[in-house]
């Protein structure tokens, strides 16, 4: 008498955390793509002539910087960073334009006084889930606005006057990933390029 054949073996059934990570996956990629910041808006007026002559600069003075917690400062460290960027924008348009560290260094042309401000907005909450996962999380916007009066030292005058913004999507939260929590966040890089833009924006309006 034969033997009944052994009945086949079924496949396992794929994993739930294999459809979950590809959610992860694509919740990430959605991350960086909403953090993306607009280009930046560049306005300038210029109230007299100007121009920069061989070793002649430009000094940076940070006059205030205001965060979305509504509290002003103007630290040494925020001096610096200010100042940096400003440089780049500047080296963007024109790599001989030179900073110098002080406005009362010798050499200084125009000195760059500059007002900063970045606030958030009220913000959403959202949820989403498929496949085994879950996600809670808050957005908002973030608006960075640079100001800044351009003074001609070696003519005591106003030269023009700067100004810049842009905007870009932040937030974070917590996804279930099988009961694990996993935090997420993205930011905006909303004042680095809106002081960017104010760099540029100072050496269009000496001439560059």
């Amino acid at each position: 008498m034969r033997k009944p054949a052994p009945e086949p073996v079924p496949e396992p059934a794929p994993l739930r955390g294999t459809i979950t990570l590809r959610h992860l996956a694509a919740a990430c990629a959605f991350a960086m793509i909403a953090a993306c910041t607009s280009k930046p808006v560049i306005h300038y007026t210029r109230e007299a002539s100007t121009g920069i002559a061989a070793g002649e600069s430009i000094a940076v003075v940070l006059r205030s910087r205001i965060g979305p917690d509504g509290n002003a400062g103007a630290a040494e460290s925020d001096q610096q960073t200010i100042a940096k960027c400003v440089e780049r924008g500047l080296h963007e348009v024109s790599p001989r334009l030179a900073l110098a560290p002080k406005a009362d260094a010798p050499g200084v042309r125009y000195v760059v006084n500059v007002e900063a401000r970045t606030s958030h907005s009220s913000g959403n909450w959202e949820t989403a889930g498929s496949g085994g996962g879950l996600a809670v999380g808050k957005s908002w916007t973030q608006t960075s606005e640079f100001s800044a009066e351009v003074i001609d030292v070696k003519h005591g005058r106003l030269a023009g006057n700067v100004s810049t913004s842009a905007t870009g999507q932040e937030g974070g939260g917590v996804m279930l990933i099988l009961i694990l929590p996993v935090p997420f966040g993205y930011w905006s890089s909303s004042e680095s390029k809106a002081c960017e833009a104010l760099g540029k924006g100072v050496a269009q309006l000496i001439g560059y």
